[in-house]
């Protein structure tokens, strides 16, 4: 599983992930994630385990309630095996060890430029289902919108967002990989994506977020 969604050497990253290991203690939890990372020295993947420690924090620098990073981690009743994304910060110049902050087995995670990172663009994380696949064109040039079940909005309400992929590249890859399993299982991918797009659609009275895919895993 390729999972280095977004790395930073000192600022936020994103991971996803397999859970190889757990540690838990009363103020901790230590997750090992298990991916993939392309390795220039050898030209091709490779398997890298990132051990994440989720901390309870004791103080803060201004005012803000302290983020209980490690019982936010616990209540997802974190299991062997299953696959998350979580937002991380390295130790600078490692990648085996890493603060970990929030964990979402699906859903939508997000970085933004802000004046605090390094960030040129928005960088997103899409995990979830695929509900359908359809196509089209989009100025004389073909494209393919992916219907991704992400779960519950704030109203308890399904939700779906659109992911589109547009280069060839893209389309070839969404076709080969993202097809459902031959007995009509749907397959989860974990899909890279930039900033999100809002689409008013009058005829339903509802909201649509749309994504530009860039890469993604399964």
């Amino acid at each position: 599983m390729r999972g280095l969604i977004h790395y930073s050497e000192y600022e936020l990253s994103i991971i996803a992930g397999t859970i190889v290991q757990i540690y838990e203690n009363d103020n901790r939890l230590i997750v090992g994630l298990q991916y993939d990372i392309y390795d220039p020295r050898i030209n091709m993947l490779r398997k890298q385990i990132t051990w994440v420690s989720y901390w309870n924090q004791t103080q803060r620098d201004d005012n803000n309630p302290l983020k209980e990073y490690a019982d936010l981690a616990k209540q997802k009743h974190l299991k062997v095996g299953e696959k998350i994304l979580t937002t991380v910060k390295f130790r600078e110049g490692y990648l085996s060890e890493a603060h970990g902050y929030y964990i979402k087995y699906q859903g939508i995670m997000s970085l933004k430029p802000s004046e605090f990172n390094e960030l040129e663009d928005h960088v997103s994380a899409i995990s979830g289902t695929v509900s359908w696949i359809d196509q089209g064109m989009d100025k004389g040039k073909p494209y393919l919108r992916i219907g991704m079940y992400v779960g519950k909005d704030k109203y308890k309400n399904n939700k779906t967002v659109y992911v589109y992929a547009t280069t060839p590249e893209m389309i070839n890859r969404v076709r080969t990989y993202l097809m459902p399993y031959p007995d009509g299982s749907k397959k989860k991918p974990i899909i890279k994506c930039g900033k999100c797009y809002i689409y008013n659609d009058e005829q339903f009275h509802r909201e649509i977020e749309m994504y530009q895919m860039e890469d993604f895993t399964l």
